[in-house]
């Protein structure tokens, strides 16, 4: 009988965990959609989150609307192996980069932020929280390791 118990209360603990996990990933974006050199998906709120960029170009200045709505996230792997990109300048409504977002763009060197960027900044090319207190990104492509120190 414990382990009847044992059993169910398992089983109900899976189900559940499942169903949490379907619930966040058919709630968190809206609709795909593709606009210029951008794939992308509308979040609850609204906003866009960019999921893979198309273009090919060496400088890129991450658009701050998509089809009139503001672009508040960039997705992981959403520039992933863009060898061309050198410099990538982020707008001010970009809340959230995922990990992986620029892997393999091996000739990145230089990460510009707008200066209104309420989570991110940069500095020598690099990505900073807002704060500076933490790198977010050293890009790839960047030939000198410099150390920053906080004063």
């Amino acid at each position: 009988m414990k382990k009847r118990v044992t059993a169910y209360f398992l089983a109900l603990v899976i189900a559940l965990n499942v169903c949490m996990v379907y619930t966040n990933a058919t709630t968190y974006a809206e609709t795909t959609a593709e606009e210029g050199d951008y794939e992308y998906s509308v979040l609850e709120d609204g906003t866009v989150e960019i999921t893979r960029y198309l273009g090919e170009e060496s400088v890129v200045h991450i658009p701050e609307e998509i089809d009139g709505k503001a672009v508040s996230r960039i997705g992981w792997s959403a520039y992933n192996d863009c060898v061309n990109l050198t410099k990538i300048v982020i707008p001010s409504d970009v809340i959230a980069i995922s990990s992986g977002t620029f892997s393999g763009c091996t000739s990145l060197s230089d990460i510009q932020v707008s200066l209104e960027n309420r989570a991110y900044s940069s500095e020598g090319g690099v990505l900073f929280n807002k704060s500076k207190s933490e790198i977010v990104l050293y890009p790839e492509g960047k030939k000198k390791h410099t150390i920053f120190r906080k004063a």
